[in-house]
């Protein structure tokens, strides 16, 4: 059993024993980065460290973010 905190970095391991899947359903690939599909999400600074290939909509500024 492992302690997750809110960016899904792994805090404490209580049995000793490393879980590849986290909360997520992600594997965690053997450069620590997790991939969802299009992007990958680095737990370490608990944000997508690429960006989405959806582009944003003008008329709903809140999807002009890259990295939403």
């Amino acid at each position: 059993m492992e302690i997750i905190d809110s960016y899904n970095v792994v805090r404490k391991d209580l049995n000793g024993i490393s879980e590849k899947y986290k909360y997520t359903g992600k594997e965690k690939d053997i450069t620590g980065l997790y991939y969802f599909g299009v992007r990958y999400y680095d737990p370490t600074i608990g944000r997508f460290i690429t960006r989405d290939p959806k582009r944003g909509n003008i008329m709903n500024p809140q999807t002009l973010n890259p990295y939403v």
